[in-house]
This record gives structure tokens, sequence and C-alpha cells, in this order.
């Protein structure tokens, strides 16, 4: 990391469950069901120098979903568009960036057999300022330099 660059990173036990369903059209899994997610980690990173932000989002899936025998929830739409809804009424304030809408699933090798990992990559010094200011307002601490 640069001396000019920025981190965030939170673990968040929600208040009320994000509710998501997966509809089994994933490439990794034909399991239909729903998934409540309870258990959310934040991280954010910012590159100043080239006005770039990218916010990954683990979503913690519960004991009773086994990625050996369930599979993997990466791909399946249901989910992801679940999730995306959820997580915009538990956290409005991300509405306001230009790419929410772009919530979807990060690369298969940031997947885990116990949480489903997604990011948002935004650019330009208005997203950059406003995800900071969502950050701080969450009282999420922000690591500068």
């Amino acid at each position: 990391m640069r001396h000019d660059d920025i981190e965030v990173r939170s673990f968040i036990t929600l208040d009320s469950p994000i509710k998501t369903e997966t509809n089994g059209d994933s490439l990794w899994t034909l399991k239909a069901r729903s998934i409540d997610i309870s258990h959310i980690e934040i991280c954010g990173f910012v590159d100043v120098e080239n006005n770039y932000f990218s916010i990954s989002v683990n979503a913690y899936l519960p004991d009773d979903w086994d990625s050996k025998v369930d599979g993997l929830v990466y791909t399946d739409q249901g989910w992801i568009k679940s999730f995306r809804k959820g997580f915009g009424e538990q956290f409005p304030q991300f509405k306001q960036l230009a790419n929410f809408y772009h919530l979807y699933y990060s690369e298969l090798g940031m997947q885990g057999d116990n949480f489903v990992n997604v990011e948002l990559v935004a650019s330009g010094k208005s997203d950059i300022d406003a995800a900071l200011a969502i950050f701080k307002d969450m009282g999420i601490p922000v690591k500068q330099p």
C-alpha cells in the first residue's frame, strides 16, 4: 500500500438479517433456498492518486449452508439480486454511489466456503468522497496515512 492510499474494514452483526434467496441457477450449485445473512464484513480501499475506490463485502453464510454439499452460492442470480436489495435496505446510504446497482460477485478466487464475496468498484472524486463519508457516518474506522 502506498502512503496516499486509504483502507477501511469492519465486521458487522446485523440487527435484522438480510433475507436472500438462491434460485439454483449457479454454475456451482443447483440448490434453491432462502439464506439469512446476519454477519457481514465491509472492506474498502481507495487509491487516491488514481481516483479509484473498491468496496468489498463478505456475506457470511449460516452454519446450515455446507459448501461441500450445497456448493458455492457464487453466480446465483437470485441470490445476488436479493442480497443487493437487502443490502440497500439495510444500508441505504450506499445507494447514493453511482455504481451501487453494479454490486456483483467478485472473482471466484475471492469466494469462501462460509461466505460470499461481492464488490462495488467506483471511480471519481465525488464517489470516493461520498463513500468515505458513509464509512465515517457508520462509525467504521478509516485508516489514512
